[in-house]
This record gives structure tokens, C-alpha cells and sequence, in this order.
């Protein structure tokens, strides 16, 4: 029983994300030998696979929990599996909520530079379509999923979970 419910269980999320497994442990990370990595990339070492044939530019940042499938292309400065913007007014204050799930580029995707693919919050993943291409400076938050062949153009925002089918353009 909680007289402020909301607070309270961004507070158990948070600190289920933080201080215990039960999200469970990541398992190390697995690069495919014929993966291009840039030597400035940086990907974190529990918790990221990296298909066949794909290509991660400089400066790009994979965080725990992002899949990439084969022949994706993850150019500079972009950001897979960031925390989005999931927040809890408390009071006054804003709250914070962590993401304890992951992205999904299925195969044939391009994430254009600094482009942000934010993961998902709870067991879920953010979802990028086969052949799909998200543009320069795109923000893609937690839990969208998009269909197969979708264009997010450069600088558009898809909020949290949304759900886009298959050919669908989302313009600049």
C-alpha cells in the first residue's frame, strides 16, 4: 500500500534497474568477425551483438542491450540504446525513470549520424524494421517499433510507443 503510488514505483523500477538482476545479467558482448568497428566507437562490453557484414563509424555508441543485425550501417555519433525521455512528476521535482530494455536493428539497417535510438524501459526493445533508414539527428524513443522499409527522416522525433507499419515515411 502506497499513498503515492507513481513515485513509488518509479522508485522500485529504478532501483531494480540499478542494484539487481532482475532484469537479468547481461551476457558478453558478440561482434561478428566480418564487422567493421571504427576504433573510436564505443560499444559496451556486456549485452550488444553485432551481425555479419556491418559497419560502426566513429564516435557511434552502442549501449547493453542493442542488436544489430547483418549489413547494418551505424554511422558517426549515433547512439543506440540510450535512456529516452520517461520522466514522473514528484511534487516538484521530475523523476527519472530507467530503461531496462534494449533496441533491435533487424538486418539491412542505416542509422544516419547522430541519430538516437533510445531502448525500450522495461523487457522490451525498441525495434528498427529490416531495410529501414533513420536520418541525420533523428530521435527514435523507448518501445517504437517500426515495419519493414520505413524512412524516419532527418531530425523527426517518434515518440515513445509508437507502433509503425510496414512503408511508412516520417518526415524531416
Amino acid at each position: 500500500v502506497s499513498s503515492r503510488p507513481r513515485r513509488d514505483f518509479v522508485r522500485l523500477q529504478n532501483h531494480l534497474v540499478a542494484a539487481t538482476d532482475f532484469y537479468g545479467e547481461a551476457a558478453p558482448t558478440k561482434v561478428e568477425p566480418s564487422t567493421r568497428v571504427h576504433e573510436t566507437a564505443w560499444i559496451s562490453p556486456r549485452g550488444v551483438t553485432i551481425g555479419p557484414g556491418s559497419v560502426v563509424e566513429p564516435r557511434a555508441v552502442l549501449f547493453s542491450g542493442t542488436s544489430v543485425g547483418a549489413r547494418c550501417t551505424v554511422r558517426a555519433g549515433a547512439v543506440l540504446g540510450s535512456v529516452g525521455f520517461q520522466i514522473l512528476r514528484d511534487g516538484d521535482d521530475l523523476v527519472d525513470v530507467s530503461h531496462a530494455g534494449g533496441v533491435l536493428l533487424e538486418d539491412d539497417v542505416h542509422v544516419m549520424a547522430g541519430a538516437v535510438v533510445a531502448a525500450a524501459v522495461f523487457r522490451q526493445r525498441t525495434t528498427i524494421g529490416a531495410s529501414s533508414r533513420i536520418g541525420n539527428l533523428a530521435f527514435v524513443s523507448h518501445n517504437v517499433r517500426t515495419g519493414r522499409r520505413c524512412i524516419v527522416g532527418h531530425g523527426a522525433v517518434v515518440n515513445g510507443n509508437v507502433i509503425l507499419g510496414d512503408d511508412v515515411w516520417i518526415g524531416p
